[in-house]
């Protein structure tokens, strides 16, 4: 886990980081506690955000109840609001008896939380932040290290698949007039595309574009 962002943590959150220090050591040997930890950091993360956003009192309700105020009041949007309900039911996808399954959604957590903690470093600490690219954590030895590294590679050319993605996406979003939901529809295709190596140019996207603005306008 990239240590910097979470040093952002330590002068009020310090807490927070608690969950989350020993992920880099433990997402090998322990997957099931990085899950567990991930949902119980993310569920306090939520609640400093309601402090934060004046909503203190939504800290009494649950973290589904939380997220959905959360969302309704702008402070949760799009991509970031998946996310935070993504890891939210994480704990109950787990096949606890299928170790690759296990890992394999303990690595989702461990990316999940990094990208989490840059959104909200970037937004309620200190808005000049820049993340650097999301890095897997390097298997241990004789901790299943071909299992791991087999499973990492391909996870790993997925979200570098994601990030060209992203990159492309933005490009072409910034010459189309857009609302957010269109934005996070059209985005879900442009991903989705590049990471099935499906040929599409800029023409047919603004194509796509349209169609998906129609759709929510009708």
């Amino acid at each position: 886990m990239q240590k910097d962002v979470f040093n952002y943590l330590d002068k009020n959150y310090k807490y927070l980081n608690n969950y989350v220090k020993e992920f880099d050591k433990i997402v090998f040997t322990s997957p099931r506690s990085v899950i567990v930890n991930g949902i119980k950091f993310t569920e306090n993360l939520t609640k400093e955000i309601c402090k934060l956003e004046g909503y203190g009192s939504l800290n009494t309700i649950t973290q589904d109840g939380r997220l959905r105020k959360l969302e309704s009041k702008g402070a949760l949007k799009g991509k970031i609001y998946r996310l935070f309900n993504k890891v939210a039911r994480m704990g109950n996808k787990v096949v606890y008896d299928d170790k690759e399954k296990e890992l394999e959604e303990a690595l989702k957590m461990h990316n999940s939380i990094y990208n989490i903690t840059c959104w909200f470093v970037k937004n309620y600490i200190d808005n000049k932040f820049e993340a650097d690219p999301y890095k897997y954590p390097t298997p241990l030895k004789n901790n299943n290290t071909d299992m791991a590294s087999n499973l990492i590679k391909r996870m790993s050319s997925v979200t570098e698949k994601k990030q060209v993605a992203g990159k492309s996406y933005k490009k072409i979003v910034n010459h189309l007039n857009t609302n957010e939901k269109a934005q996070d529809i059209f985005e879900n295709f442009v991903i989705e595309s590049i990471i099935d190596n499906k040929e599409i140019d800029k023409k047919c996207l603004v194509q796509e574009f349209s169609k998906i603005q129609e759709s929510l306008n009708k």
